[in-house]
């Protein structure tokens, strides 16, 4: 556990003097500061900043996610050459990285949304959303790491990584209304209820939505939701589902680990 710590500590040092990370914050800062600055109301903001944090997040969760994994690749043999657990090294390098992204826009979406002033409205949402989006880092940078762990050529690795995000981003809204469509003469609400707590980036977006109540916007979906979500045990469900998606993936990295030989 010690070795893990201190690996940790070190992957903050090395990641800290990278020029990529401080501009993930700026990106944050910019767009959380416009959004807040010059949109006419509140609800607007918070939805088009939503938007961005639900598909920007997993984004580059996704490719920072590898292409650290497959950079850092030598780095880590070299590491593994000493009495270290391996687990203690890949551990240390994906638990600083999430560290990391999730200050960085922590950091840059407060900055930006402190212009607006206090507003207890606003600052309600934007916790939801900024829970959301931590989680949303780190179950991308895991994902990425666990198919990357598996994969030894670089660029399978990240292509499967990218298909991955573009399957939950938008091809599974897609396959979700067709089914919808198909099926709408039959009671589908709970199956709706299950397909998306089976994708945090729908997940993440239902229930920042319905906190904000603009479920009108969502239509079929939102009006299945709201009886669900709306409330303080569909809110607690939900975010237990997250947990439970990075505990998953945690275990799963934690399994290739240990069958991967390196």
């Amino acid at each position: 556990m010690f070795e893990l710590f201190r690996l940790y500590r070190i992957s903050i040092s090395n990641l800290l003097r990278a020029r990529w990370i401080w501009a993930y914050l700026g990106f944050f800062l910019l767009v959380s500061f416009g959004l807040f600055r010059y949109s006419p109301t509140l609800s607007g903001a918070m939805v088009s900043y939503m938007n961005v944090v639900v598909l920007i997040i997993p984004l580059i969760a996704t490719i920072i996610g590898s292409m650290y994994y497959y950079n850092n690749y030598d780095f880590s043999m070299m590491m593994l050459t000493q009495p270290i657990k391996r687990i203690s090294v890949f551990l240390g390098q994906i638990w600083a990285l999430i560290t990391m992204l999730s200050v960085s826009f922590l950091i840059g979406t407060i900055g930006g949304a402190a212009y607006y002033g206090f507003d207890e409205t606003l600052w309600t949402q934007l916790i939801l959303l900024m829970v959301c989006g931590v989680f949303l880092n780190a179950i991308f940078t895991s994902i990425a790491y666990v198919l990357a762990v598996k994969s030894s050529d670089k660029v399978r690795g990240i292509g499967l990584a990218m298909f991955i995000w573009l399957f939950m981003a938008v091809v599974y809204d897609g396959l979700l209304l067709a089914y919808f469509y198909s099926f709408g003469q039959y009671p589908v609400e709970n199956h709706a209820i299950a397909f998306t707590l089976l994708n945090p980036i729908d997940l993440s977006r239902v229930v920042v939505m319905l906190q904000m109540d603009v479920s009108a916007l969502m239509g079929y979906t939102g009006a299945v939701f709201k009886s669900f979500f709306g409330n303080i045990a569909g809110l607690s469900i939900s975010l237990f589902a997250l947990i439970f998606w990075v505990l998953i993936l945690q275990f799963f990295l934690w399994i290739s680990l240990r069958k991967k030989d390196f």
